[in-house]
């Protein structure tokens, strides 16, 4: 049994920094590569508390809404956006996946990418995980 209290308390404090990255308009390398090791690092927190079970199972199982994408060719192993992109079969399929199942994917995942869209700025990323790399993204 771990102490949930250091964890939770890292936790929030991962949470602010990422707000802090909603909606920005542009991420230098290493802005993105910053943001890429928070999400490893709260989506890990999350996935040991729920682990030890010191997260509420309904919580844990609590629904979020992705956009999976299918991939039209090999899996992207190379940090090259425009790689990633060209190998999107779009248009997305609307998903609702458990927030354990999402934490499971983005601390197995070997590519996050933020997705800076128009006029709204950073509200999304793209992950490619291990478990469907071959499938979605």
């Amino acid at each position: 049994m771990i102490d949930p209290a250091p964890w939770k308390k890292e936790l929030a404090r991962i949470a602010k920094q990422l707000e802090s990255y909603l909606g920005r308009s542009w991420l230098s390398h290493g802005s993105s590569c910053r943001l890429e090791r928070l999400l490893m690092e709260g989506y890990y927190l999350l996935h040991k508390l729920m682990e030890d079970h010191r997260i509420d199972d309904e919580l844990a199982a609590s629904p979020i809404a992705v956009d999976l994408a299918p991939s039209a060719g090999r899996a992207n192993y190379l940090i090259d956006h425009q790689r990633v992109f060209n190998s999107l079969t779009l248009p997305t399929e609307k998903a609702s996946l458990r927030l354990g199942v999402v934490a499971n994917k983005i601390i197995h995942s070997y590519l996050i990418l933020p997705i800076i869209e128009g006029g709204s700025g950073l509200q999304r990323v793209a992950v490619c995980s291990e478990f469907e790399h071959f499938d979605k993204v």
